[in-house]
């Protein structure tokens, strides 16, 4: 179980037309303080969740803000992941996320985590 905490470059969503179909065609789901929007494709066996982290700069005009909110975000995933994992590599899925930050003020990790956490078990469960 080696490495099964880290959170590589391989599961980043950063190619723009990945990135547009998943907003075009994607499903989203409130989970405050988040919104996450997923799209599930046909993908090989065993391939790992691609995530998109975003905070508005128009609700955070501070950098550091926007910086620490995708950092708790990213933490969080990369703590729970496994529950979205555990169950794709029996299915020749591949899942692109998005996790959107709504909320108005800067949440705590465990506020972020909760939210984290339902989202992951709502997306498992429709993929």
């Amino acid at each position: 179980m080696q490495g099964s905490f880290t959170f590589g470059k391989s599961e980043r969503l950063s190619y723009k037309s990945a990135i547009e179909d998943l907003f075009h065609k994607g499903s989203g789901i409130p989970c405050y303080p988040l919104r996450i929007v997923w799209l599930a494709r046909e993908g090989e066996e065993g391939c790992k969740p691609r995530i998109l982290v975003s905070v508005p700069a128009r609700t955070f005009r501070k950098a550091v803000d926007r910086n620490l909110l995708k950092r708790r975000m990213r933490e969080a995933y990369r703590r729970n992941k496994i529950r979205l994992s555990g169950r794709l590599p029996f299915s020749n899925r591949q899942v692109d996320i998005a996790f959107l930050y709504i909320a108005k003020e800067i949440c705590s990790y465990h506020d972020i985590e909760k939210g984290i956490l339902s989202g992951l078990d709502a997306v498992a469960e429709r993929v």
